[in-house]
């Protein structure tokens, strides 16, 4: 709108001059006597100041469009600058948000393991407790055991004695007594030793078997005694046998359980299994 009005002043600044140069032109008697041309001379400057206030106008819009189309790109950076901002801003709230939601959970993750650890703690005690209440009551039977078999040995040595001083037909009945006494002692003594150890130690056989297959049920019984870390002059009291053949035993199952280091104790080794 305001380009249009200045387009119509300086259309009809043209048409005025042009207006009193026609009425010049008639005035001929004026111009032809030599007059001096003093209107055309101020119409001439009269042009030209507008042209010229027409150039500062034309430059004045000109630096107008430049200076909106700077406040036009300066708008868009603003506006291109504040989305950033904010969208950083958001995703530094997200992230801040979800970093506090994950020390949440990290500290509930905590406590539960906490928790569990300590519940745990509690179940290794009861088995740790159940363990030896029946690794005592195993000790104690085989202790019990052992001084039945004292017995036993006892009365076998007053049948040996006896035997030397009655006769021949006695000595039989007498030595048979002794074989029945080794043969069912022993086969008590194992079974009754056995049923509370397996108790305490469910899967030792298992175990043993699937790393030396080839032991014998002597040998695994033997294991059974050394496990329960016994020596050997209570072990040839529970197996019937000398203190010598025990070991004899003993070296032999070194051999098999490649024990080749005679400091490596047999009792901590069967402790494994």
């Amino acid at each position: 709108m305001r380009k249009n009005i200045i387009h119509f002043c300086f259309y009809c600044c043209w048409l005025f001059p042009s207006f009193l140069l026609g009425q010049i032109g008639n005035d001929s008697t004026s111009i032809a006597v030599g007059k001096p041309p003093n209107l055309l001379k101020k119409l001439d400057a009269y042009h030209q100041q507008i042209v010229t206030q027409k150039a500062k106008v034309d430059q004045l819009e000109l630096q107008h469009a430049q200076e909106l189309e700077k406040l036009q790109l300066l708008i868009f950076l603003l506006t291109l600058v504040g989305t950033s901002m904010g969208a950083f801003i958001y995703m530094q709230q997200k992230k801040q948000i979800h970093a506090q939601q994950l020390q949440v959970q990290q500290s509930e993750a905590i406590q539960q393991l906490l928790e569990e650890k300590a519940a745990l703690k509690l179940a290794i005690e009861a088995i740790k407790d159940k363990f030896l209440c029946q690794a005592k009551v195993l000790t104690t039977k085989a202790i019990y055991i052992y001084e039945q078999n004292q017995s036993l040995i006892t009365l076998k040595e007053q049948l040996t004695r006896l035997q030397r001083v009655v006769n021949k037909p006695t000595q039989s009945k007498v030595q048979q007594m002794i074989k029945e006494i080794n043969l069912q002692s022993k086969k008590e003594t194992w079974q009754a030793f056995e049923k509370h150890f397996l108790a305490v130690n469910q899967n030792f056989y298992q175990n043993l078997a699937k790393e030396f297959p080839q032991l014998s049920p002597n040998e695994k019984r033997l294991c059974a005694y050394l496990r329960l870390n016994m020596n050997s002059k209570e072990i040839a009291t529970l197996l019937h046998i000398s203190h010598k053949s025990v070991e004899v035993a003993r070296s032999r199952l070194r051999k098999k359980l490649s024990l080749t280091n005679k400091n490596t104790s047999l009792h901590l080794f069967l402790t494994k299994f």
